[in-house]
């Protein structure tokens, strides 16, 4: 599934559709679902908030729900590491600016812009199932 045509794409559409996904999972016989599609930082000054929330968030739920109701037992969501640079990261007080800062999992996400917010939240989705 892929917004744009390539050669390895087999169905044009986005995330968001529902009614796409669902038939595109069930018609399939999909065993794993990889899912890495979002709008990006970059996107910011080009889209709406509410590309965002499509894309990020329902374009998640939508996935989840087609695996459930087609079986598949497998799904892997890629995020974002931008949720884990703290200010104090990015101002160099921790890690210095010019060095390397480890990120770990028991660091508090912090979302700074539409993108960080709606790739937490698809974060969530993901763990409610």
């Amino acid at each position: 599934l892929d917004p744009v045509p390539s050669a390895q794409t087999q169905v044009i559409g986005s995330v968001g559709d529902r009614d796409l996904v669902m038939r595109t999972v069930r018609e399939n016989r999909i065993e794993a679902i990889v899912h890495s599609g979002a709008l990006h930082k970059p996107d910011i000054e080009l889209q709406r908030n509410e590309d965002f929330i499509e894309t990020n968030v329902r374009g998640t739920l939508n996935l989840l729900d087609a695996a459930v109701v087609s079986g598949v037992q497998r799904f892997v969501f890629t995020s974002t590491t931008s949720l884990m640079i703290s200010k104090a990261i990015r101002a160099g007080l921790i890690g210095g600016a010019r060095k390397a800062a480890w990120l770990t999992e028991d660091m508090s996400p912090e979302p700074r812009n539409i993108y960080g917010v709606t790739k937490l939240s698809a974060e969530h989705l993901c763990r409610l199932y």
